[in-house]
Formats: structure tokens, C-alpha cells, sequence
């Protein structure tokens, strides 16, 4: 059911959290935004916070699309 679902999909990212495992996606932040917000924390209103807020929880993210976009690799 439902609840199961969302119950199994916390403890996926609690353990993607905790494992502090390099994860990989393509134009990823705002993903991350939400699932901070519905899983972890509420957002803080200063970006400060926030950033440190995302190294806390996913201390090893890697944005290919940032990646993509960055002037070294163009």
C-alpha cells in the first residue's frame, strides 16, 4: 500500500544519507530539494542553510548537468 511505499522509499534514503555514497544525477537539485524537504528537514529560507543542509545530508553529489555546463569541460 501507500504507506508501505513511502515508509520503504524513507528508509532508502535514510541509507543513502548515512552511507555518505557519491550519488550521480542529470539536472538533480531540485529532486534533492523536495526529497530534503519531505523526508529530512523543512527548507530554511537562507541559502546558506540550505547548502549546508544538503552537505549535511548528501554530503557527495555530482550534477552531470552542471558538469555539462561547466566552462573547463566545454
Amino acid at each position: 500500500d501507500d504507506l508501505d511505499s513511502a515508509v520503504g522509499f524513507r528508509k532508502v534514503m535514510d541509507y543513502l544519507s548515512e552511507s555518505k555514497k557519491l550519488i550521480i544525477g542529470h539536472h538533480m537539485y531540485l529532486d534533492i530539494l523536495h526529497i530534503i524537504e519531505q523526508f529530512f528537514f523543512p527548507l530554511p529560507e537562507d541559502l546558506g542553510e540550505f547548502k549546508s543542509m544538503v552537505r549535511m545530508t548528501f554530503p557527495h553529489l555530482l550534477d552531470t548537468k552542471f558538469m555539462a555546463s561547466s566552462e573547463k569541460l566545454q
